[in-house]
């Protein structure tokens, strides 16, 4: 019995470490930029021709930066949408004025400024993954791999 005790809280333990262990973060570095978890919502419908990315978006450095354009193999058009404003093209103007603070964090998500995708060339499934290419004023390009996360 105390044989089965110790196995039992030895199991136990084990499942604690398992549940304790940390996930590496979703994550890719451009610069002094760090770009944070970029993913997308699973679309309602495999025909679908629209999809909105988000993330977060952390400047290490102590000068601003700018994102200048952005595109992906997966859509005819990728737009910056501001808050409060129609979408726009990232590169009409040679910029998208969405502007990275230094020593901040600039989150895209639902409620604020984000990249809004259009003419998608296939559907999105959850789980699944799509390629995206941002360009800034001082970091440069950067591919990013979006994650479809599942409705």
């Amino acid at each position: 019995m105390c044989f089965d005790t110790l196995l039992r809280a030895l199991g136990l333990a084990y499942i604690g470490c398992l549940i304790a262990t940390p996930v590496p973060a979703h994550e890719v570095r451009a610069g002094e930029l760090v770009i944070v978890h970029p993913y997308t919502i699973e679309p309602d419908s495999e025909t679908a021709t629209a999809a909105d990315v988000y993330m977060t978006i952390r400047n290490t450095s102590d000068r601003a930066d700018r994102l200048l354009s952005v595109s992906s193999p997966m859509a005819a058009v990728a737009l910056s949408q501001l808050p409060g404003r129609a979408a726009q093209p990232a590169s009409a103007g040679g910029h998208s004025n969405l502007e990275i603070a230094p020593k901040s964090d600039t989150r895209l998500g639902p409620q604020g400024a984000h990249v809004a995708l259009s003419g998608l060339k296939a559907p999105l499934y959850g789980y699944a993954g799509f390629a995206l290419l941002l360009t800034f004023e001082k970091a440069g390009t950067v591919e990013l791999d979006v994650l479809v996360e599942e409705r």
